[in-house]
């Protein structure tokens, strides 16, 4: 009698084990917590902002002086989408890197020229991620540069 207490008592524990071992199978977690639902980080929404400006050819890279950049003196970008959502970007210096492929090794300090670039922005968070010269056509020397900056 004992033992057969004892074989109806270890069936039933075992019958609990394997409920509780499917509900792990199953559902995925421990009794006590609730299941997490699969939440992958955000993917940014990128947004790709081109621009062309006209200006002047201020610096070219150097493989003897890595610090040198490409940098070019443009006009003032009325148009152009900060960060914060306002608009301009006044006259400046502004270095710009390369995109893959754009051949500058015609140019020369002083070259007045129409630049355009692409800028990448995180929509979501409003955060520039990166920017970069994508064609650049040289103009004729006698071209008027206009580096007033913006009211």
């Amino acid at each position: 009698m004992l033992a057969q207490a004892l074989k109806h008592f270890i069936a039933t524990r075992l019958r609990v084990l394997g409920v509780v071992l499917f509900c792990f199978a199953v559902v995925g977690v421990a009794p006590g917590c609730k299941k997490q639902e699969s939440s992958s980080p955000a993917t940014p929404t990128i947004q790709k902002d081109s621009y062309t400006v006209r200006g002047l050819v201020v610096q070219l890279p150097d493989p003897a002086s890595p610090a040198a950049d490409f940098s070019v003196r443009h006009e003032a970008i009325p148009n152009f989408r900060q960060q914060d959502g306002n608009l301009g970007m006044d006259v400046m210096d502004m270095p710009f890197p390369l995109a893959p492929g754009l051949d500058i090794s015609t140019l020369k300090i002083g070259d007045k020229v129409e630049l355009t670039f692409e800028v990448d922005l995180n929509l979501a968070e409003s955060k520039f991620l990166g920017y970069r010269a994508t064609k650049v056509v040289v103009l004729p020397p006698e071209t008027e540069l206009d580096f007033t900056p913006l009211k």
